[in-house]
């Protein structure tokens, strides 16, 4: 029963190192519009350059924090709240011409499923079953 418990303590603290990875980097993606790649050996990671904090973005997460940590604000109220806030945030600097049309281009949002299509299609995987060959062994295939 000890070693039932070490294993899934390390799936634990393995699932909240990814959590914890995932949120640094949204966050980071988000706060700033620029980020520099930099390596030491093997390793490499990004790093934001600081002249390119979105001010907007700041503010709403400032206020997003304040909302959870002061106000108590239940999870799906604050994601409700924030993303509206963010669109409507976006529409608003995009009619005051502060975002300019000619560089405005929605951020392109690959899931995984589309990534796996992109990748069947460029391996020739989506042909018609009939024209997928079987495994099955040609002596034993019916006709």
């Amino acid at each position: 029963m000890r070693a039932f418990s070490h294993a899934l303590a390390a799936i634990t603290a393995a699932v909240v190192g990814v959590i914890l990875n995932l949120a640094i980097w949204f966050g980071l993606h988000v706060l700033f519009k620029r980020m520099e790649s930099v390596s030491l050996g093997p390793l490499s990671w990004d790093v934001p350059v600081l002249s390119s904090l979105d001010p907007w973005m700041a503010l709403l997460s400032a206020a997003a924090l304040i909302a959870v940590f002061r106000f108590h604000l239940g999870l799906s109220w604050l994601l409700g709240g924030a993303a509206l806030a963010g669109m409507a945030l976006r529409l608003f600097l995009f009619r005051c011409n502060a975002i300019p049309a000619a560089r405005y281009r929605p951020a392109k949002i690959r899931l995984p499923f589309a990534t796996l299509a992109i990748a069947f299609r460029s391996m020739g995987t989506t042909r018609s079953p009939h024209q997928i060959p079987s495994a099955t062994p040609v002596s034993k295939r019916r006709y």
